[in-house]
């Protein structure tokens, strides 16, 4: 199994008591891409779920992508990341 990109957000209000982190991996299993996301509070067990499997990269792209940027537009914030 390969990691090809993964990034992990983090989310912070202390006024509403919220502590965040929402991680996004796209994983290359023997040519099938699969994004995989966990979320949850910090320091919690997270949920994890399989967002998309094909063998497409470009289309497995696009999901990160565009899943990743719904999360910053919400007031996420990049935590770390490798690509």
């Amino acid at each position: 199994m390969k990691t090809n990109k993964k990034v992990r957000l983090g989310y912070r209000d202390w006024a509403a008591n919220s502590d965040k982190v929402y991680t996004i991996i796209l994983d290359d299993v023997n040519g099938t891409y699969r994004i995989y996301t966990s979320y949850g509070r910090r320091y919690q067990y997270p949920r994890t779920d399989v967002k998309l499997t094909t063998n497409d990269y470009g289309k497995a792209c696009e999901v990160f992508d565009k899943t990743m940027y719904s999360k910053l537009k919400k007031g996420y914030q990049i935590e770390e990341q490798s690509f």
